[in-house]
């Protein structure tokens, strides 16, 4: 297994971006054939580099021979900013095409997934572009925007402060209103959808949220548990 760093342009955020490549161990891997990617968005405070901290993650790709693609996406939520990059179009469009372009990676079997509010963004992803991903893998997802918005304004969220959602869900006083507010709303979706919980404290709004898709949360005492019974379905 190879961990990989990458650094290259993308023309979606206006200049650079980098991102970690969890490969299957070049030997293992068949000429010809392309395989299955799992773009995994890390959660708000966090970048690409979460990714290295989960060594079994890490033997996961290698064993399941899935391609874990980590991009770092700072505070985006994977998504548009009214100015500057264009997060979504960037993780949406731009990214998978680069890296089909540079590892042997299959247009059919792409995944996304997130953890925290990383899982917001893939499962934004999957409402805004329905034909990009096979499938979702959240773990530990945060869905919930209107409470978040309302604890960053009160100070509960002291991590998080109003500045740093303000080019996302303003104003923030309207989240609940918005269209960003996608828990509790029905949502049809074309998209594979796996729901994975491991936290206590994100153990309300994944039911929510899980309620809206229509489908299950598979618990587990370890992310590593719920990763390999994702994995074990991509």
């Amino acid at each position: 297994m190879a961990v990989i760093e990458l650094n290259a342009l993308s023309t979606a955020l206006y200049g650079s971006f980098g991102a970690t490549v969890l490969a299957p161990e070049n030997s293992s891997l068949e000429v010809g054939k392309l395989y299955s990617s799992l773009y995994l968005l890390h959660d708000l405070g966090g970048d690409d580099t979460d990714v290295r901290d989960l060594p079994f993650l890490q033997r996961l790709a290698d064993e399941q021979k899935v391609f874990v693609i980590a991009p770092a996406i700072h505070h985006s939520f994977a998504m548009d900013l009214p100015w500057g990059g264009e997060y979504g179009r960037f993780v949406g469009e731009e990214l998978p095409g680069i890296m089909r372009h540079i590892f042997p990676l299959s247009a059919k079997s792409q995944y996304i997934g997130g953890t925290g509010w990383g899982a917001y963004g893939a499962l934004m992803q999957c409402i805004t572009y329905p034909d990009a991903f096979a499938g979702a893998v959240l773990i530990n997802g945060q869905f919930d925007v209107a409470r978040l918005c309302q604890d960053s304004l009160s100070g509960v969220g002291k991590r998080i402060t109003p500045k740093m959602l303000e080019p996302y869900f303003s104003p923030l006083t309207e989240a609940a209103e918005s269209d960003r507010q996608i828990i509790d709303k029905a949502l049809e979706l074309k998209t594979w959808v796996y729901m994975g919980c491991s936290s206590p404290d994100a153990a309300e709004e994944m039911a929510r949220m899980a309620g809206s898709v229509g489908c299950a949360v598979t618990e587990g005492k370890t992310q590593e548990e719920l990763f390999l019974k994702a994995f074990q379905n991509l």
